[in-house]
């Protein structure tokens, strides 16, 4: 499972990169806004099904007031209904374990 993320991941690196080096900023930063809330969410659902661990917890909220820290000045949310309540319920982690 690893190495076929590994190899989704190294797509989306490249296009993003061709995209910068062709002057293109405005889907690459769409693209990334997208791909920040989706592992945002995918932080949502885990701590959902398995709870934080003790020794991963402070790095998931210390992540998640990242991202929080950075929506507050680059406001961006999924646009469905699915993916716009887990996306709130996972940045509504990080005032639970502060």
């Amino acid at each position: 499972m690893t190495i076929v993320h590994s190899a989704k991941e190294t797509v989306y690196y490249t296009r993003l990169l061709e995209a910068l080096r062709e002057g293109k900023t405005d889907p690459v930063i769409d693209r990334l806004e997208t791909m920040l809330d989706h592992s945002i969410i995918n932080i949502g659902i885990e701590t959902e099904f398995t709870g934080p661990l003790e020794d991963v917890d402070e790095a998931l909220s210390r992540s998640l007031r990242v991202a929080q820290d950075y929506r507050a000045r680059h406001p961006h949310r999924p646009t469905d209904d699915w993916s716009a309540k887990r996306y709130d319920a996972a940045l509504a982690l990080t005032s639970e374990h502060n």
